[in-house]
């Protein structure tokens, strides 16, 4: 039969394991938004370049829900 104290160390690693799994998720999310935001950026360097584009690019709605950014914040105000 299983201790309090081995309960409670079971329930403790448990919990170690869900918050280790949760942090390496959210660090490829973070991950994912940045290549995106790279991506964009190079996009939108070459688009300047050839003239055809402006900085305003990065504010589209398009572009707010490929990096996570959507919906919009309710005090987001449009550029």
């Amino acid at each position: 039969m299983a201790t309090s104290k081995q309960n409670e160390h079971s329930t403790t690693l448990i919990s170690q394991a869900a918050l280790i799994v949760a942090f390496e998720r959210a660090q490829e999310l973070v991950c994912a938004r940045i290549t995106a935001l790279q991506e964009r950026a190079e996009d939108l360097r070459r688009q300047v370049e050839e003239g055809g584009g402006s900085v305003n690019m990065l504010f589209t709605d398009e572009f707010a829900k490929e990096t996570g950014n959507w919906p919009r914040p309710v005090d987001y105000i449009e550029a």
